[in-house]
């Protein structure tokens, strides 16, 4: 059952972090008992269940039969909540490594994502950057040929592939810096 710190005998215990032994509670006046003397309880121990100094919960033992607990059944009480209080380490240790494991998986999914964007980026823009230089190439040759045939007009037409050309390439490396750009700034 849930009970807020300083509620009952669990609560107090949850709160002070120390075991609380309540014995011939129907003769106690102690109001903290008033909820397990309710259940016909007679003897309770109530234990803290504590890891790396922090109250986890509390773990209770309690009997209708007797109104006190002997030494060496205290000591197995106080074993066995150390190890409940294990358990519950581990146990929410495997559930904070399962969710980091997980948002490892997206993490790494993602940047799986990313790069897969990354290469189409890069085989586009390769080749919307190879594009002006085949021209360029080609008209190279033309220019040759029109050069040895001595005909300038043949030749200006060339030149103005060319420039036309290295003018494309020049504008596609201008907007990859800027995207560059644009990208560290949102980064």
């Amino acid at each position: 059952e849930w009970l807020d710190y300083g509620v009952a005998v669990c609560g107090c215990k949850a709160r002070d972090g120390c075991r609380i032994v309540a014995e011939d509670i129907r003769a106690a006046m102690d109001p903290r008992t008033d909820l397990v003397k309710t259940y016909g309880i007679q003897a309770y121990a109530c234990h803290p269940l504590i890891i790396r100094g922090q109250v986890l919960g509390t773990l209770s033992f309690g009997t209708r039969s007797r109104t006190r607990f002997e030494a060496d059944e205290l000591a197995l009480m106080q074993a066995v909540a150390d190890q409940v209080a294990i358990a519950l380490d581990r146990k929410l240790s495997a559930e904070k490594l399962l969710e980091q494991t997980e948002e490892l998986s997206r993490l790494v999914a993602d940047l799986e994502q990313k790069n897969t964007e990354m290469e189409r980026f890069i085989y586009t823009i390769s080749h919307d950057l190879k594009s002006p230089l085949v021209t360029i190439s080609t008209f190279l040759g033309y220019l040759e040929n029109d050069m040895t045939a001595g005909d300038h007009n043949r030749v200006q037409k060339d030149m103005g592939y060319m420039r036309s050309a290295a003018d494309r390439m020049s504008r596609l490396l201008a907007e990859l810096l800027e995207m560059s750009r644009v990208g560290r700034v949102v980064n």
